[in-house]
């Protein structure tokens, strides 16, 4: 009795229904650390968004700020100005 023309895999603890299962184990693990995989990169672009999107108001308030105080500046040099 040849081994290799009974089991192609050399393994006769093997049966085909257990290798049946093993390979939807397989599938079905792999499937799910990908979809993971793909969730924790969303994530991190999201939170690079969020992080980009805070940093663009805080520019942004800034410079509402700095233009609110041009204007007064410029109110005080005018007020200054119908004083004299």
């Amino acid at each position: 009795m040849n081994i290799c023309k009974k089991y192609p895999d050399g393994n006769p603890a093997k049966n085909p229904y257990q290798s049946e299962q093993w390979a939807d184990f397989q599938h079905t693990y792999t499937t799910i650390s990908k979809a993971i995989e793909r969730e924790k990169k969303e994530r991190e672009k999201q939170q690079e968004e969020e992080e980009e999107g805070e940093a663009t108001m805080v520019k942004e308030d800034i410079r509402s700020g700095l233009e609110g105080s041009e204007d007064k500046a410029t109110e005080n040099e005018y007020r200054k100005e119908k004083k004299v």
